[in-house]
């Protein structure tokens, strides 16, 4: 193995009082895939920020190719050879795809000169790593998986040797991480040093050479995840052994109720049952989403697919943000001293952490923002607070419910998912993770160019089968 590419020594960093890294330690040698896995709100994100000059660690060394720095900004760690690709792209959508990689670089007005030489970089860039794109359309035209090419080559483009990936593969298919993998493959072979944060431990088996864990801000071990199964890794994860999710369903679908709790043109969803939408992003599903939001009743709920632009305020606290979906609840009497113990009700019951209901919202992990969500949509108003106050909606649209969560946090939404249906409530369930909806749904759709091309039900799930009707082939 190579050298040494980076260390963080003993790093400390404190948000108020929130202790978000403590003493981490990590070493990552040159040309390998690192993977950085943990629980939301282990510390992952806050240690890779740090790294690239994002935040200032508190105390602590961070050491780059056998050098101590501290960067005064993500510019001067760029221009070290250290990148980020953040969860949430940053991309100008209405500007093309070649002013997005090159903006920063070149100075206005451009010369002839400088756009040409900086195309032509571009274009070898994107041939020698297998990152195809059209150099002139617009970002916004792009698919999620064409746009992360695009945050990929603008770190390539300025000669960046060591890449942070946050939560890479959320928004990608079966059939784009694949494809994405070979692009990591291809960029650790030319010696690029990429440092993988998710939560996704069958990828890290499938790509990392060596994973360093994270535990409530803490660095508890590194290792090699060949040499670990899922589950071990996950119990590293969260300190304990998982239970799992309870499912009684035994095949149910061939006992479908006749009950419809909402029907759409191309389909229905009856009592009792999960119906799963299955393809790649842009295939028809947001045209089913809009046609469901035209039909749902008040007793409805919804997971929106972003959380951030559909389902939160981020500058807002989770108590103002409980009251944009219940207000209405309350109307008898808007109160805070009425309605807080509704709103600690929801966070101890979805183990938000941390349990502070007037902490804003950006101040929590992705993980436990998406847990708020749930845990609002699934509460359902009862003024004594020692009964069941999550019965949940009779529909609920759950789109992307575990995009960017921990196993942890995942086990806990597929289950109260789970308990929808066995309430005899109707859910209709969107999800780019094929693995999601084999375990959850009772019959799934697959969506190819708008249409639904293919059924499964329960007794026919394939993955290979379900991912080949996903790319528009025969799964017969």
């Amino acid at each position: 193995m190579l050298g040494v590419a980076l260390e963080l020594r003993k790093i400390s960093k404190q948000f108020g009082q929130v202790l978000a890294n403590h003493k981490v330690d990590l070493k990552v040698h040159v040309g390998s895939i690192h993977a950085i896995i943990g629980e939301n709100g282990a510390g992952k994100s806050t240690a890779m920020k740090i790294l690239c000059g994002f935040y200032h660690q508190d105390s602590g060394e961070i050491i780059v190719k056998e050098k101590k720095v501290r960067w005064p900004s993500p510019k001067e760690a760029l221009a070290s050879g250290i990148g980020m690709v953040y969860q949430h792209f940053m991309l100008a959508g209405t500007h093309t795809v070649f002013e997005n990689i090159v903006l920063g670089t070149i100075d206005y007005p451009w010369s002839l000169i400088q756009k040409k030489e900086a195309r032509l970089k571009i274009e070898k860039l994107s041939k020698y790593y297998g990152l195809a794109l059209d150099l002139d359309v617009n970002v916004e035209k792009l698919s999620v998986g064409e746009q992360q090419r695009v945050e990929i080559l603008k770190l390539l483009f300025r000669d960046t040797d060591i890449l942070i990936l946050d939560e890479p593969t959320a928004v990608l298919s079966p059939i784009e991480i694949e494809s994405f993998f070979g692009q990591l493959r291809n960029l650790k072979n030319e010696g690029k040093t990429i440092l993988l944060i998710t939560h996704k431990l069958k990828e890290v088996k499938a790509i990392a050479d060596k994973a360093t864990i994270f535990r409530d801000g803490k660095t508890v071990a590194e290792i090699t995840p060949a040499d670990f199964s899922i589950e071990a890794m996950a119990e590293l994860m969260v300190g304990r052994k998982l239970v799992g999710i309870s499912d009684n369903r035994n095949n149910r679908e061939e006992e479908k109720s006749s009950e419809v709790i909402i029907s759409l043109p191309d389909f229905k969803v009856h009592a009792g049952e999960i119906v799963g939408i299955a393809g790649v992003e842009g295939n028809g599903q947001r045209t089913i989403i809009d046609q469901t939001l035209k039909l749902r009743t008040a007793d409805s709920g919804m997971l929106p697919e972003k959380r951030l632009e559909e389902a939160l305020m981020l500058g807002a606290s989770l108590y103002e943000n409980f009251l944009l979906t219940k207000w209405r609840q309350f109307s008898w009497w808007l109160s805070p001293k009425i309605i807080m113990p509704y709103v600690k009700e929801v966070l101890s019951r979805f183990d938000i952490r941390p349990l502070n209901a007037n902490l804003i919202a950006k101040n929590f992990s992705g993980g436990n923002q998406q847990k708020f969500v749930v845990g609002r949509e699934l509460w359902s108003l009862s003024r004594d607070l020692t009964k069941d106050n999550f019965k949940g909606p009779k529909f609920l649209l759950a789109c992307q419910p575990t995009r960017g969560v921990d196993i942890n946090a995942m086990e806990f939404i597929h289950q109260r998912i789970l308990e929808q249906r066995d309430r005899g409530h109707g859910v209709l369930l969107v999800s780019s993770e094929l693995d999601e909806l084999l375990r959850l749904a009772d019959r799934i759709l697959v969506l190819y160019r708008g249409k639904i091309v293919k059924e499964f039900k329960r007794s026919e799930f394939n993955e290979t089968k379900i991912g080949l009707a996903m790319a528009g082939g025969s799964s017969s």
